[in-house]
């Protein structure tokens, strides 16, 4: 569950920006 904490504060964080492609594939993830 380490690498879940990191996405969603990473990831999370970027989706908005290009939450037009990084939410389609990190949807599942995130």
């Amino acid at each position: 569950m380490a690498p879940y904490f990191n996405c969603r504060k990473v990831v999370c964080t970027r989706i908005r920006r290009m939450a037009h492609l990084t939410v389609e594939r990190r949807r599942t993830v995130c």
